[in-house]
């Protein structure tokens, strides 16, 4: 490996503001959680798959879930980042060819993107254990109004961005810049064109998978790796 400096970046427990994403309400304080419990309640099989995973919850939700015994714990976690070895890919395989190409994304849209990754396969779903999972990085792209709002609607940003009933999409930068959205588009079309890259996107402390943002009905997955491998 090229000699370098291991990075490490711990998430969750930290507050931060915006829309809870339990109730849907705007709160200057809201802590990272997750449910952990096998009974689904009175929930949906989407809300259940959504909020046992880590979800930014506003106090006095955290309150109803303790006054109802619903068990939860406060997310915190630690990723560290490794350098990935340049002449890994070096060699003519298509598939390190478009892993360059994804790391130009950086030098393309420096006001957006800041790093792309590689994510190891292990404790991945199935699904994505054949392909190389790869991470791009955007600058501040919050998931919290967004998560509400495709919960609630059952509609994905590929549903929005090409619905012109103004009573249903207001305008496209509803949640981020236009630019923003366009990317996640194009990287949704790459992730379901490709046959040796899966993309997931990290924003928040989310790393999710670009299906999120590109497939209906509403799927979220996320990923807590322990390491990441940058592409320098």
């Amino acid at each position: 490996m090229i000699p370098a400096l291991v990075y490490s970046r711990a998430y969750g427990m930290s507050s931060s503001r915006g829309c809870c994403e339990y109730c849907g309400t705007y709160n200057s304080v809201l802590k990272l959680i997750k449910v952990v419990s096998d009974d689904k309640f009175l929930w949906s099989d989407k809300q259940y798959e959504m909020f046992t995973q880590p979800f930014w919850s506003c106090s006095y939700c955290i309150y109803e879930l303790g006054r109802t015994h619903t068990p939860f714990e406060y997310c915190k976690y630690m990723i560290k980042e490794e350098p990935l070895d340049k002449r890994l890919l070096e060699s003519g395989h298509v598939r390190n060819t478009l892993i360059r190409k994804m790391k130009n994304l950086e030098s393309i849209f420096p006001q957006e993107i800041d790093g792309i990754y590689i994510l190891p396969p292990n404790d991945l779903p199935r699904r994505f254990a054949k392909k190389t999972n790869v991470i791009v990085s955007f600058k501040d792209l919050s998931l919290l109004k967004y998560f509400r709002y495709v919960l609630d609607r059952d509609v994905c940003l590929m549903h929005t961005w090409s619905d012109t009933a103004t009573s249903s999409f207001h305008n496209r930068a509803k949640f981020w810049r236009v630019k923003d959205s366009r990317i996640l588009l194009a990287l949704g079309r790459i992730h379901s064109q490709s046959e040796f890259l899966a993309i997931w996107v990290w924003a928040d402390t989310r790393i999710v998978s670009i299906e999120f943002f590109s497939k209906t009905p509403v799927n979220m997955t996320q990923a807590m790796p322990n390491k990441i491998l940058r592409v320098i």
